[in-house]
Order: structure tokens, then C-alpha cells, then sequence
């Protein structure tokens, strides 16, 4: 009950007691003030509308970060605090919200560990050792139409992912706390089991709450992770401080790039992730794209490359092109886009919100596109690199 309906129905309740104590009180008036109260509390005191989720409760997560096949970090963060190893958060969040960790270290690959954070219990997996199967979900573009979002967590919890990669634009604007207190809100069943790796949206503005939220490898706006026999490289596509493709920070970063695919050389599996993408259905977004092929085309055409996630369109899309699949993926809330413009390369396209589910395998990996109502709309399997034919 919110603070002015107690008030009310609290009001009801002391005009009973002025009644009874001044001797106006008689069977008939009792009943009648007994039936507005009653009245009053089911008038006034309304369910919390799922857009709003709650207010804060004080604490964010746990979740989970900076996970391998032998380590891993619980984290969570409380208003007020507690003892135990914390950081208090500088030039990002408000002051008062206080970062908790606990590193756990000497792991076995592929084994599930239980935990409880303050009363709240979770569980994670760590990554498994090289030919080893294992199931992740994709999907992005979470910033508003909260109930959506909520019902893909949900389906996507259902997976029982080994993890999370977020496409981007988590939250409509990432320099807000109020609005990642809401984004961990709606993820936590998710967050507290699977580990969560996000991409850098353009509605994230390079925001200082992202990173201290997040505990990401390398130049933590773009890193790289791996799995299995799989190698993940989460790439930052939309910097907003940054003047054009020709500046020192993409510059830096794809240098980064050539050096990562170099590394992977030996991996069966190599995902790339970044938010705005190389190929689009939207008429208004073509000019994008062909700028960002123009500046990535000599890295992001390598034939080591086994697909490319992205987000910012609100919508599914996947292209095929020089031999690697394109996904865009970004019906995790956002209003959705109309696929207007397809391209050569276009092999399907969806307006409706969805996820994927990427299952890693030894001989093929399969990439299943689910709408939010639990159909399919597309599979798509992919050989590891040493079988792939020549394009």
C-alpha cells in the first residue's frame, strides 16, 4: 500500500475510534464505518502496475561476472552497505549504492556451484573444457516496454543458459541509476544463474554506471571471453565520444580486433557481438550499414568468423554474406521496427520480439530464433571452422 492510501484507510480508522470514545458509538454505526474501511482498502489499494516493478529494495543481484571454466565473481550491491570486501562507487552511480564482490577462485570446468547472497540463493555453471557442448541465449535492445523484456527473461531462464549476451542498449538511457535498478529487477532470476555479458548501445552514452556495474575483461568496453572450443569478441560499435570511424579509439579497437582473431586462430567457433549492424531491413539505416562494412569489411570478412550478433534494429534479421551469418537481434522490449528494406544478402526477417538460443556442439552449433510466445522462426546450423567449405 503506498503512502497516501495508508493514510486514507489510517484516517477511517481513528473517525471509528472518535465514535466508540465519545459514546456516539452503537451497533448500526459500527457496521457502517467497518464497511467504508473495508471499502477503502479495496478501492484505494491496487496491485503495482508491471511497468513500475516495485521500488527499489535496496539491493541489486547477485549476479554473476567474470566467470571461466575455474573461476568466478559474485556480485551485489546494497544501498546501505554490510561488511565485507565492497567499493564504493565514484563517477557513476549514486554515492550511496555500495559494489560487494566475492572472487572464487581454484573452480573445476563444467560443474555447478551453489551460493546465497544476504539471504537470496543462486547457482551458476562454469565454463566447460575445449569439446565440450554447452547452450547460451542472445537477444537485445531491452530499454523500455518493461513487461516484454520481463517475459523474455523468462523464457530464456527456461533455457538454462550457460550464459547471457545482451546486444545492447540494456536501458533507454545508461547514465540514469533508476533505470538499471529497474533493468536488474527485471533480470535477476535470470542474472543470479546465468553470467550476463553486455554490449555497448548507443542508449548506454559510454556511460560510467555500465562499467562499474559490469566487470568485463581487456579495454572493458570491448573484450573477449571463451567457452568451450568457442571464442567470443564483444566489439563496441557505438561510442558516442568518439569522432568517426577514423578516430584513435576505433583505431585502437580493431587493431585489438586483428590481434583477437589471431589468438582464436585454433578455435572451432568464433562469435562476434556488437550493436549496430553490418547489413539492415530498414530503409532509413541502409547509409549505416555500408559505412560500418566499409570501415570493418577488412576484419569482419574473415573467414574465421562464424556468425555476428548485433541489436539496434528492433526486430529479427539474418543475412548471409561471405560465408558468415549476420543476426540482428533486438526484440528483447524496444518498440519494434518494420522490415522495410531487404537486402541481397537478407535470408529472414521477423517484427516480433524473440530471443536466441545458441547451442554449442562439437560437430555443428545450432542457432534457434524463438518469438516471445515460445515459436520458432528459424534455425540455423553452423559447422565448426576445420569442416566449413571454402567460400
Amino acid at each position: 500500500m503506498n503512502k497516501g492510501n495508508r493514510s486514507w484507510v489510517e484516517a477511517v480508522g481513528r473517525m471509528r475510534r472518535v465514535f466508540f470514545s465519545q459514546k456516539f458509538f452503537s451497533p448500526f454505526l459500527y457496521a457502517a464505518l467497518t464497511g467504508i474501511a473495508v471499502w477503502a482498502a479495496l478501492y484505494f489499494v491496487r496491485p503495482v502496475p508491471s511497468e513500475s516493478f516495485g521500488e527499489p529494495t535496496g539491493m541489486l543481484g547477485p549476479y554473476i561476472q567474470d566467470i571461466s571454466s575455474t573461476k568466478a565473481s559474485i556480485c551485489w550491491w546494497t544501498i546501505d552497505g554490510t561488511e565485507g570486501e565492497n567499493d564504493r562507487v565514484t563517477g557513476g552511480a549514486p554515492s550511496d549504492w555500495i559494489r560487494h564482490h566475492l572472487d572464487l577462485s581454484d573452480l573445476k570446468p563444467g560443474k555447478t556451484y551453489n551460493y546465497s547472497v544476504e539471504g537470496v540463493e543462486g547457482s551458476f555453471h562454469t565454463f566447460p573444457e575445449a569439446g565440450s557442448p554447452f547452450k547460451f541465449v542472445v537477444f537485445g535492445d531491452t530499454r523500455s516496454r518493461h513487461e516484454v523484456h520481463q517475459r523474455i527473461c523468462d523464457r530464456a531462464s527456461t533455457e538454462n543458459p550457460l550464459f547471457v549476451v545482451n546486444t545492447g542498449d540494456l536501458v533507454h538511457d545508461g547514465n540514469r541509476m533508476d533505470e538499471w535498478v529497474k533493468f536488474f529487477q527485471i533480470s535477476q532470476k535470470l542474472m543470479g544463474k546465468a553470467p550476463y555479458f553486455p554490449v555497448l548501445g548507443n542508449h548506454e552514452h559510454g556511460s560510467p554506471i555500465y562499467l562499474n556495474l559490469f566487470d568485463l575483461p581487456d579495454a572493458e568496453r570491448y573484450y573477449s571471453f571463451q567457452s568451450g572450443s568457442a571464442a567470443f569478441i564483444i566489439l563496441d560499435s557505438a561510442a558516442d565520444e568518439v569522432d568517426g570511424w577514423k578516430s584513435t579509439f576505433f583505431a585502437e579497437e580493431k587493431a585489438w580486433l586483428k590481434e583477437k582473431l589471431d589468438e582464436y586462430e585454433e578455435m572451432d567457433y568464433l562469435f562476434v557481438f556488437m550493436h549496430e549492424p553490418l547489413f539492415t531491413a530498414m530503409e532509413s539505416r541502409v547509409d549505416g550499414t555500408i559505412e560500418r562494412r566499409e570501415y570493418w569489411s577488412d576484419v569482419l570478412e574473415d573467414p574465421r568468423i562464424s556468425a555476428i550478433f548485433c541489436g539496434h534494429d528492433h526486430q529479427y534479421h539474418h543475412a548471409f554474406s561471405n560465408g558468415i551469418h549476420h543476426f540482428i537481434t533486438g526484440g528483447g522490449g524496444a518498440p519494434l521496427h518494420p522490415a522495410k528494406k531487404l537486402m541481397d544478402e537478407t535470408v529472414k526477417t521477423a517484427e516480433i520480439e524473440h530471443y536466441l538460443r545458441v547451442e554449442v556442439g562439437e560437430s555443428q552449433t545450432d542457432i534457434t530464433a524463438i518469438d516471445i510466445n515460445g515459436n520458432i522462426i528459424e534455425k540455423t546450423s553452423i559447422k565448426p571452422r576445420s569442416n566449413r567449405e571454402p567460400t
